[in-house]
């Protein structure tokens, strides 16, 4: 929470600080889309 409250002081703006958890929600859906397998239609109980 020090960043975004940072980003605030470093700009002036309130809302400058929303940045941040907006950047780090797409950041964690970029890594998830990238990295996590999908497993529709994979029997995730077998055995490999």
């Amino acid at each position: 929470m020090s960043t975004s409250f940072a980003m605030v002081a470093a700009n002036g703006s309130i809302y400058y600080g929303l940045w941040y958890p907006i950047i780090i929600a797409l950041g964690t859906f970029v890594i998830g889309m990238l990295f996590v397998k999908e497993t529709n239609h994979v029997d995730i109980f077998a055995e490999e």
